[in-house]
């Protein structure tokens, strides 16, 4: 849970109603604006925030807000009478808090605990170099945090080269439906009735192999054990508790099109620390502790 606090003035300025999609949810209602504390030390002033009156996602239980981290293209026309808002990242670089637009991005996924790195990223999370890449100039990936891969899994190619985006919002790697099938049928996994994810027995688990993320001439494994839902979360997804989740989904037909094939989302962001930087236009991905880790 990322907390902040509304530290200005009760009588907020109203701007206009506002609008907006998300991956993975929609939400009407008015922006207002005020100073934002993240920290002692990382305060926002003048910051638009969106106040809703309706909020619908997959994904909202316990949710309170939304800290958007997205291009600032991503407000284009969701504010009336505005063409694009300042995003936390814009604001905090124009008033001289952080000097580049730089966000970094850590996970554990032993702990229900994160970090957020505003205007660089943790050294001391990271195992080996920083490995920086291209944001993707095909739409419509290119307007989000998008880049290209092809994925692998043990030996054999279940998506050739292909764009879309990393989301922090998004629990599972989403793939679009002939990814998603070419790793159901070499799995072997089926799809379970009570949640609709994949779900594989104790012995298909043994022989599960890496899924590659391949990524310009770099390779991101995950593990088997990394390629699992936690066991002890498996109620989060309505799920039986002694059953095997796979973090793989089918992205869907009313999201995958040609320049957004995939999702790579929370879990795998569990493994890998992530870097966005708006100052460069590029993805950072670095190893961790928790990249060969058997927590799950």
């Amino acid at each position: 849970m990322l907390l902040f606090f509304l530290t200005g003035s009760p009588h907020l300025t109203l701007r206009q109603s506002q609008s907006a999609h998300y991956v993975d949810g929609t939400f009407y209602g008015e922006e207002w604006i005020d100073a934002v504390t993240l920290s002692p030390d990382l305060v926002i002033n003048q910051q638009s925030i969106g106040v809703s009156h309706v909020f619908s996602s997959d994904n909202s239980d316990g949710i309170d807000g939304v800290l958007g981290i997205g291009p600032v293209d991503l407000t284009k026309n969701t504010v009336d009478g505005v063409d694009t808002v300042p995003t936390v990242m814009d604001n905090l670089r124009s008033q001289g808090t952080i000097s580049e637009e730089v966000f970094g991005v850590f996970f554990k996924p032993d702990l229900q605990v994160g970090e957020l790195t505003f205007g660089s990223y943790d050294e001391s999370a990271i195992r080996g170099p920083m490995l920086y890449f291209p944001v993707t100039t095909t739409p419509p990936a290119s307007g989000y945090w998008g880049t290209e891969l092809s994925i692998g899994y043990g030996n054999d190619t279940i998506l050739s080269s292909a764009a879309g985006v990393l989301a922090t919002s998004v629990p599972f790697i989403a793939l679009a439906i002939d990814a998603y099938d070419n790793y159901k049928s070499k799995t072997g996994a089926s799809i379970d009735a009570a949640t609709g994810y994949l779900t594989i027995t104790p012995e298909q688990y043994n022989n599960l192999e890496s899924l590659v993320l391949h990524i310009g001439d770099v390779s991101f494994a995950l593990t088997p054990n990394a390629q699992i839902w936690p066991r002890h979360l498996n109620y989060i997804l309505g799920g039986s508790s002694d059953k095997i989740y796979l973090i793989v989904s089918n992205l869907g037909d009313d999201l995958a099109e040609p320049g957004f094939e995939f999702v790579v989302g929370y879990t795998f962001l569990e493994r890998f620390y992530c870097v966005f930087d708006t100052t460069n236009q590029r993805i950072g991905l670095a190893y961790t502790d928790y990249t060969f880790s058997e927590v799950n």
